[in-house]
């Protein structure tokens, strides 16, 4: 995991740890614990926003504009499996991406 705490940071460095991550994940994997830690995270993330009503109204406009039901994306990811996470992992290549670095005020 990248962590970043009080560095001055100039555009390279975060994108070099992203692109090197990327590499990694394409040349070993994504490893069935690491996946499994990943998709309890997202799924814990999930049930806490509905915690919010702010959030529940987020979650019911962007399901709309989809044309979804509200609780798509978390029966999605329940059911997503380890080797569509990895099928994904190839859409990052450094050729291809973009890294916008903001600083605030």
């Amino acid at each position: 995991m990248l962590k970043i705490e009080n560095i001055k940071l100039s555009p390279g460095v975060p994108r070099s740890g992203l692109t090197a991550e990327a590499a990694r994940l394409l040349r070993q994997g994504i490893g069935q614990e690491e996946f499994q830690r990943a998709k309890r995270s997202l799924y814990g993330d999930c049930v806490a926003s509905l915690n919010s009503p702010a959030s529940i109204a987020n979650w019911l406009a962007d399901s709309a504009f989809r044309g979804q039901n509200l609780f798509a994306y978390i029966d999605a990811l329940v059911d997503l499996r380890l080797e569509q996470a990895a099928e994904q992992c190839a859409i990052f290549r450094e050729d291809r991406s973009v890294l916008s670095l903001i600083r605030p005020c």
